[in-house]
């Protein structure tokens, strides 16, 4: 089965740490889906499949999915602030 994808790119020149960010689809929800704990190290990327699935141990997938009609996705840290 074929899901659309997100790729977080860590563009700084350190380790990022995931687990305070989130992914959403709904910007009433914007906590929908904490990413797991993951040192991104710098200049390097994660993909998290947006499959619905909610997995996060070898592969990243969220608990939601992209509608046909509409592909937003929110990356937000913890304290909310809109990072993209």
């Amino acid at each position: 089965e074929s899901s659309d994808w997100v790729e977080v790119y860590n563009n700084s020149s350190n380790t990022m740490q995931l687990s305070n960010y989130y992914l959403s689809n709904n910007f009433s929800d914007k906590l929908k889906w904490q990413l797991p704990v993951i040192n991104l190290p710098a200049q390097s990327w994660v993909l998290v499949y947006c499959s619905g699935r909610d997995i996060r141990v070898t592969e990243y997938h969220s608990n939601f999915k992209l509608s046909n009609s509409i592909r937003l996705v929110f990356f937000l840290k913890m304290a909310l602030q809109l990072m993209c």
